[in-house]
């Protein structure tokens, strides 16, 4: 399904916020270029955001939900409500990305065909043929960052995440994968429709909501 222009324009203001007319300062652990970047100034002025600011850096922390002795404690009954619950949650998981942006259903189903493919460690091997570590860890992360929001935008702050590694590195890697060996058309096509929503980085994609007010 291919939005239609009024669609993503709707799903792009479909947030409507309020922001105090004073410059306000996120206070988090960054660089003090990062932070200069992130102060969030009147409604006549825009974000002062640079590219590295929608990038997740390679060294993201990723945590693992430990739930198995929670689930042990339940009874039979509950871990089948719990089991099928999650089920229907990932099942129904693509809605929240149609409602974040008209790319983002594809980007979700073009990672999850690229890194399913084959086993990790097989396309890891291959894409450390094209591209470096950084580069292929880099990948990772922004899929990570995507599954995470359940879409290409960060959940908190809205603003747009990008993979770390150039457009043409991550296309080497979508040729040696296992998905495109498999249907080089089919993969090939589902790639070539999703990249510039992927890269792509104009005023108006840079984050949701109001982005001419801001």
């Amino acid at each position: 399904m291919i939005a239609s222009t009024s669609c993503r324009t709707l799903l792009r203001k479909w947030r409507p916020f309020k922001i105090n007319t004073k410059t306000v300062q996120f206070v988090i652990t960054r660089s003090v270029a990062q932070k200069q970047a992130l102060k969030l100034t009147p409604l006549n002025s825009k974000l002062r955001m640079t590219v590295k600011d929608h990038i997740l850096p390679n060294d993201q922390p990723i945590s693992e939900l430990e739930c198995e002795v929670a689930f042990n404690a339940l009874t039979d009954s509950e871990k089948l409500y719990a089991h099928y619950l999650s089920q229907a949650s990932w099942e129904g998981g693509l809605i929240t990305a149609v409602q974040t942006s008209p790319e983002s259903p594809l980007i979700f189903s073009f990672l999850f065909q690229l890194l399913s493919g084959q086993p990790l460690s097989e396309l890891k091997e291959k894409a450390l043929e094209k591209v470096t570590e950084d580069e292929y860890t880099a990948l990772l992360v922004y899929a990570c960052g995507v599954f995470a929001n359940s879409g290409n935008y960060k959940g908190f702050g809205d603003s747009k995440i990008i993979p770390g590694l150039p457009q043409e590195k991550l296309e080497e890697i979508v040729q040696v994968s296992g998905a495109y060996s498999k249907q080089p058309k089919l993969f090939k096509s589902l790639w070539d429709n999703c990249k510039s929503g992927i890269y792509s980085l104009n005023d108006k994609d840079r984050s949701l909501g109001f982005w001419d007010k801001v």
